[in-house]
């Protein structure tokens, strides 16, 4: 629809949809995504630096094109609806959001980036494993976690030994997240799930190190979610939008 990106900076996954309920009940297209906004933990990351990423919401309109920012990190703080703070370990960051409604509630599957120490990391400055939480909210802006544990867990595994970037085991050990999009059937729910061996420093394209005893094949795949039917819609707290 239009020649150029809409929105630049966010460095995630952005989610766009037509909400019913916005635009003051008339309707409008809604963004969420990954801003750069640093968060409330009380301690850095080690090195002294500290995790900058947020999740943004805004609406865009009626008119899909006509974005009302120019990028991500526009006016982030009175447009983030969930960042890191004190109850988060000290040095993690929020990825991907997978904003998605359902019913008269929102659903969030954030996967958050839990850094490394720098000797974990063995000399990688940008290390760590990745796995979905879920945040839940009744107007799309006022979110909560069910848990801060995480909602899809990683699969079991160990770090390969003196290398970096890549975990050993099942598909999922170093990595994961919820992919946008769900589908209701008359007996379930399904979402899906994308699980990799690599942590966050270990990117496609990278010399695979020789695993121990097996191959150095580095997995990675997709799996499939099932949930009972509408089973977590009464997670989402009414009072968070005073419905």
């Amino acid at each position: 629809m239009t020649a150029k990106p809409s929105l630049t900076g966010s460095d995630s996954q952005d989610v766009v949809f037509w909400d019913a309920r916005a635009g003051g009940g008339k309707g409008a297209y809604v963004y969420y995504g990954r801003s750069h906004l640093k968060g409330g933990q009380g301690e850095p990351c080690v090195g002294g630096s500290g995790p900058g990423r947020s999740i943004n919401h805004f609406e865009i309109g009626a008119d899909v094109i006509k974005w009302p920012y120019s990028s991500a990190n526009s006016n982030a703080t009175e447009l983030c609806v969930l960042n890191t703070d004190t109850e988060d370990p000290p040095c993690i960051d929020i990825y991907t959001n997978v904003a998605t409604p359902l019913g008269d509630a929102y659903f969030f599957f954030p996967m958050m980036y839990n850094h490394f120490s720098s000797e974990y990391a063995q000399g990688r400055g940008n290390d760590g494993l990745l796995e979905a939480r879920m945040a839940v909210s009744r107007d799309g802006k006022h979110l909560t976690y069910i848990s801060r544990e995480a909602w899809l867990t990683r699969g079991d595994g160990e770090h390969r030994m003196n290398h970096t970037g890549v975990y050993e085991g099942a598909f999922d050990t170093g990595s994961n997240a919820v992919v946008r999009g769900l589908v209701k059937t008359e007996a379930e729910t399904i979402l899906y799930g994308w699980g990799s061996q690599y942590t966050h420093g270990g990117y496609v394209g990278f010399t695979k190190p020789p695993a121990r005893g097996q191959s150095d094949e580095i997995k990675s795949g997709i799996q499939t979610l099932r949930l009972r039917k509408n089973g977590f819609v009464s997670l989402a707290p009414l009072e968070s939008s005073g419905f």
